[in-house]
């Protein structure tokens, strides 16, 4: 193949970064900002030996409905971004479609990587989406570099500043417009900002340096969030981590305790169970539950939040979850029925795989932000192979992040034979 700066390509597919994918030739070349079904000259920017990177040089020519692409194999229609630094800023990935199409995308990334990674073909249920995508985080973390404050460009640390963020509520765009000369005053290093707003609409702030320090300037003395219909108030520290979707938020607890299925007796392990929330939703069907987080500030909040919401059939500790596993369980009096694990997005240590292989539980359930690490892990733990050890049961995927890539998803895994 020629090596071409400047090709024409056409997009069949969305990535589950947000870019295009065509191929020329054998070779697949992945296009920032190209829908599937469109065609353009685009200048490639990155050679690798199985693919390359590329971006849109040209004028766009959108054709999803010629030459054999189908509206569910191509669904894809562009729009407007709303936001004027959209394509920029690395907040949001998908603003250049419709709302619909990126629940349709999102799903589909879902599957795939179910299919590929875990070699596991099983139906993903319709992605729950928002009546409104917009304004609906409770967090962010911005960046200030000295002079700016906004968020990181994709792939840089370059920071991009906003006059109105659309997956900000207005009380936090005005905090940072708000922070934006109090911080040229005040400070000039480089560092995160952190934004969280409460159930009352309260916006707090806290300034930490990049390398983790502790906070320099606080406005943030701890608050609460109310959970929806599952009727729960959920305090929280400034550096644990909670749902940045209060809305979904309940979505998502809503379906954990569906999904569970919980018998009348069944033992609980909610792991990586940060300030309590799913486990405490649990605690309403199950005989017990024992949660396990690092963050000692969270342990904390989970067992202010018990208290504080009169739930005294769960038990929190604290430290790993590699080093709660590899203890004497049987210590504790209460052998799982059933395994809530919500991991980071890298997913599950190999240690952890291997104490959850090694335990069985009937069941486990799969938090995941990640359809590559949930998948990964999935293989891991014994679904799609010869000899499984369990079967994934059902697959609920939550649009707990709208405009981004970022897919929320639900997972159930029982033993086989159960």
């Amino acid at each position: 193949m020629p090596e071409r700066d400047v090709l024409t390509v056409r997009a069949h597919a969305l990535a589950s970064d947000g870019t295009g994918v065509a191929r020329v030739d054998n070779l697949v070349v992945f296009v920032r900002g190209l829908l599937p079904g469109e065609t353009a000259c685009v200048r490639v920017t990155e050679r690798r030996k199985k693919y390359w990177r590329a971006e849109v040089a040209g004028q766009l020519v959108n054709n999803t409905r010629e030459g054999g692409l189908d509206n569910v194999t191509a669904q894809a229609s562009r729009m407007a971004p709303p936001c004027p630094v959209f394509g920029r800023c690395g907040g949001c990935d998908l603003q250049h479609m419709s709302y619909e199409d990126t629940l349709f995308w999102k799903r589909r990334w879902v599957k795939d990587a179910l299919v590929r990674i875990a070699k596991t073909d099983v139906d993903v249920l319709e992605i729950i989406g928002m009546k409104d995508p917009w304004r609906y985080r409770n967090k962010a973390v911005l960046h200030w570099d000295g002079s700016s404050l906004g968020w990181f460009t994709a792939n840089s640390h370059e920071v991009v500043e906003f006059d109105d963020c659309l997956l900000l509520s207005r009380g936090m765009n005005d905090m940072v417009r708000y922070l934006k000369p109090y911080l040229a005053v005040g400070a000039a290093e480089p560092s995160e900002v952190v934004l969280r707003q409460d159930a009352a609409g309260k916006v707090y702030w806290i300034k930490g340096s990049e390398a983790g320090g502790e906070s320099e300037s606080s406005r943030f003395d701890g608050s609460r969030i109310e959970v929806g219909d599952s009727h729960l108030s959920i305090g929280f520290s400034p550096k644990v981590f909670l749902q940045v979707n209060t809305e979904q938020m309940d979505t998502l607890l809503r379906c954990v305790m569906a999904v569970a299925d919980l018998r009348e007796g069944d033992v609980v392990w909610d792991l990586y169970c940060g300030v309590g929330l799913l486990g405490l939703g649990l605690t309403r069907c199950a005989r017990a539950v024992v949660g396990v987080e690092e963050n000692a500030d969270a342990v904390s909040d989970a067992s202010e939040n018990a208290r504080h919401n009169g739930i005294d059939n769960i038990e929190f500790v604290a430290g790993s979850v590699e080093g709660f596993l590899a203890s004497d369980q049987a210590a504790l009096g209460l052998r799982p029925d059933l395994v809530v694990v919500d991991p980071p997005r890298a997913g599950l240590s190999r240690d952890v795989v291997e104490s959850l292989r090694h335990i069985r539980p009937a069941k486990i359930l799969y938090v995941s932000c990640d359809p590559a690490s949930l998948a990964r892990d999935a293989g891991r733990l014994g679904c799609g192979a010869d000899g499984a050890v369990y079967g994934v049961r059902g697959v609920q995927p939550i649009d707990m992040f709208p405009w981004t890539r970022h897919v929320e998803c639900v997972v159930l895994m029982s033993r086989v034979g159960e």
